[in-house]
């Protein structure tokens, strides 16, 4: 019947470490990516447009290639 007493505490501890384990995590994540720079942009944004139409597209020229007079 006592081992079932003695296995309590530990188990609180167990869960306790577990938490404290969890909550540093999140704090160190959180710490870490408070002290990343925050990117600005100036300026206006260039938008470059492609200015293509059926007179300045080329079909491609291509030969076949026999395959058999290797081996």
């Amino acid at each position: 019947m006592s081992q079932g007493k003695d296995n309590k505490p530990i188990m609180v501890r167990i869960i306790v470490i577990g938490l404290l384990i969890y909550a540093g995590h999140k704090i160190w994540k959180w710490m870490s990516l408070s002290k990343s720079p925050k990117t600005e942009v100036h300026g206006r944004p260039r938008k470059t447009t492609l200015d293509i139409d059926s007179s300045n597209v080329e079909d491609a020229k291509f030969e076949d290639i026999d395959d058999s007079s290797g081996s």
